[in-house]
């Protein structure tokens, strides 16, 4: 007769990424950044993981197709609404209310929800702790 291992008790599920950072997966997609933001600590080609299917709220950073370009941009609801260049807070673009329309009006392609960074490619702060 033998006896059940004490060792299956600790069994854990392996961790998937795609558990863990996709919740629509028909709505979602993996981008590279094209651009970096230390205030936002997105770097240069980090992995962008990007859902469609989400609303926007205040201070969530967006895919936003603008004049024919992509780009990154914050999403300011308070006290007016407006996308901000990630590392510009000043420099925004404002969006109409309700059925205005504006020309060359900024379009939301997707909220990003996670960033992957490669941690060997930088630091985050730009006051780095001297030893």
């Amino acid at each position: 007769m033998a006896f059940p291992s004490p060792a299956q008790d600790d069994v854990q599920k392996r961790v998937s990424l795609d558990d863990a950072c996709i919740l629509h997966p028909t709505a979602t997609f993996f981008m590279r950044a094209l651009e970096g933001s230390s205030r936002a600590g997105i770097l240069l080609d980090s992995l962008l993981v990007v859902d469609k299917s989400l609303i926007p709220v205040d201070g969530s950073i967006i895919v936003a197709e603008i004049g024919g370009e992509v780009s990154l941009r914050r999403v300011r609801l308070y006290p007016i609404r407006c996308l901000e260049k990630l590392d510009e807070p000043n420099e925004i673009i404002l969006c109409g209310e309700g059925d205005e329309l504006m020309d060359e009006a900024p379009i939301c392609w997707g909220v990003v929800t996670y960033v992957v960074n490669d941690m060997r490619s930088g630091e985050f702060d730009e006051t780095p702790c001297l030893f």
